[in-house]
C-alpha cells in the first residue's frame, strides 16, 4: 500500500493533474487511484485571441446535447517565449488601489509575478520553494499575502508570507511554515480574509482569521470529514462535500459573521457547484451513470434548470452575477464523473465559451486547435483578458475578450 501511494505521489509532483486540490480530494477517497499522464499538445500554449465573428446560439433548458457551431479561428498574438516556458501553481486577479492586476506563481520556484496588460511577466519576488502545487495570494497594506503549499514527502506543507509591491526590484520573500493541517482553504472576494478547514479529533471545523493568522473565529464544525469551501462573497462562504460519482452531495450557505447555515442543494450524486459573486445564482453538476449533467440554480426561487452546454464547475469563472466563461469540452466520454477527471484517467479538448444565463445565449470566444483541458479560469476586466491552466503541465493559456 505504501509503494502504490509514493508512486501515486511521484506522479502528482511531476505535474499529471498539477494541482493540491486533487491531491487533497484523493486523500478523501477511501481506495487507491492510479493517475495517467495527460498528452502535452505540441502546438503554441498561448491559444489566444478571439473569435472575429463570435457566433451566438439560444439554448432551451432540457436539452443537453447540443451541437455548437464552429467559430473562426482566434486570431494570433504575440508569444510570450518566458513565461510559456513556465508551469504554475496558479493565477488571479487582486483589487490593488482600485485598479485590477494579474498575478500568477511559478510551480518549479514559488516565486510571485505580475502581468501587465500586454502579458509582460514581471518577477516580484526571490524564493527557493520549488515543488509549489497550490498557490493563494491576497492584497494588504501595499503588500501581497502569500500561501504556498507543497507536497514534501507524504505531507502537506503550508508556507506563508509577503511582499511589498512598491519595490522596484523583485524582493525577498521569506514565508514562515503555517504548522496546520490544511483539508481546505479559501480567500475572501476582498482578498483580506482567510477561511480554512481543518480536522481535529474526528471532527471538520471551519475557522476564519486574516493574514495575521492571529485569533482565528471558529465558524462551523461537522463531524464529517470530506469538504470543500468558496468564498464568492464578502457575506458568504459555500461549504460543499467533496463530490465523486457514487455520493449523495449536499451544499450548505453559511454566513461569514455570524456562522447561519442553509442548506441550499441535497441529495445529488456527484455534486460539485460553483456560485455567483452575489450568491443568487450558481451552476452544479449532477452525476448520471456513465456521464453527468450540468444544472443553474436560482436560490432565490429555489429552482433549477438544465442547460444544455455541458462542462464542470471547475472549467468556469463567472463575469458576473449572470455571465460565465467556461472551458466547455467538445465531447465527454463515457466515465464516472468528476472522478475520473480529477484521476487524470479522462481528459478533455476543450474550446472557450460564454454564457449569458438570463437571456439563454452561447458566445463562442475561442475554438482552439489541439487539446487543452483547461482550469483555473479568472478574469482581467480592465485588461480584457481571460486566462486559464492547461491541466497536464500547467502551462498558461490567454484569451482575448476585447471586441
Amino acid at each position: 500500500m505504501k509503494k502504490a501511494l509514493t508512486i501515486i505521489l511521484l506522479v502528482l509532483i511531476a505535474g499529471s493533474l498539477g494541482t493540491l486540490g486533487f491531491f487533497i480530494y484523493k486523500q478523501s477517497q477511501s481506495t487507491t487511484r492510479t493517475v495517467t499522464n495527460t498528452p502535452v499538445s505540441e502546438e503554441s500554449p498561448f491559444p489566444m485571441g478571439s473569435s472575429t465573428n463570435p457566433v451566438t446560439t439560444n439554448y432551451n433548458s432540457g436539452n443537453s446535447s447540443t451541437n455548437y457551431p464552429e467559430a473562426n479561428q482566434p486570431l494570433g498574438v504575440p508569444n510570450q517565449p518566458a513565461l510559456s516556458q513556465m508551469s504554475l501553481a496558479g493565477i488571479t486577479v487582486l483589487s490593488i488601489n482600485k485598479n485590477l492586476q494579474t498575478f500568477f506563481t511559478d510551480k518549479e520556484t514559488g516565486n510571485i509575478y505580475s502581468l501587465d496588460g500586454q502579458n509582460n511577466p514581471t518577477r516580484l519576488s526571490l524564493v527557493t520553494l520549488p515543488g509549489v502545487e497550490e498557490s493563494y495570494l491576497g492584497y494588504r497594506n501595499n503588500s501581497l499575502g502569500i500561501i504556498l503549499r507543497q507536497i514534501k514527502g507524504l505531507n502537506i506543507v503550508n508556507e506563508i508570507g509577503q511582499i511589498k509591491l512598491d519595490s522596484s526590484a523583485p524582493t525577498t520573500l521569506n514565508p514562515h511554515l503555517w504548522d496546520i493541517s490544511l483539508s481546505s482553504l479559501a480567500l475572501s472576494p476582498n482578498s483580506q480574509k482567510i477561511s480554512f478547514l481543518t480536522e481535529i479529533t474526528d471532527k471538520t471545523i471551519l475557522y476564519t482569521t486574516d493574514w495575521s493568522l492571529q485569533k482565528p473565529k471558529k465558524l462551523w464544525s461537522s463531524p464529517l470529514s470530506s469538504w470543500n469551501i468558496s468564498w464568492p462573497k464578502d457575506s458568504l462562504i459555500v461549504i460543499t462535500s467533496k463530490p465523486s460519482y457514487d455520493y449523495p452531495g449536499v451544499a450548505y450557505f453559511l454566513d461569514a459573521q455570524t456562522g447561519k447555515e442553509t442548506k441550499i442543494l441535497n441529495n445529488i450524486n456527484g455534486l460539485n457547484l460553483s456560485v455567483s459573486p452575489n450568491g443568487d445564482k450558481l451552476i452544479y453538476t449532477k452525476s448520471l451513470l456513465s456521464g453527468f449533467s450540468l444544472y443553474s440554480y436560482d436560490t432565490k426561487v429555489e429552482e433549477s434548470r438544465l442547460l444544455d452546454f455541458n462542462t464542470l464547475p471547475d472549467k468556469c469563472v463567472w463575469s458576473d452575477n449572470d455571465t460565465l466563461y467556461c472551458a466547455v469540452p467538445k465531447n465527454i466520454p463515457t466515465g464516472h464523473y468528476p472522478d475520473n477527471w480529477y484521476q487524470g484517467k479522462i481528459s478533455f479538448s476543450d474550446n472557450v465559451w460564454k454564457i449569458d444565463l438570463k437571456q439563454k445565449t452561447t458566445t463562442i470566444v475561442s475554438t482552439l486547435k489541439g487539446d487543452y483541458d483547461l482550469y483555473n479560469l479568472v478574469i482581467n476586466k480592465q485588461t480584457g483578458w481571460l486566462y486559464a491552466l492547461n491541466r497536464g503541465d500547467n502551462k498558461l493559456q490567454a484569451f482575448s475578450l476585447k471586441p
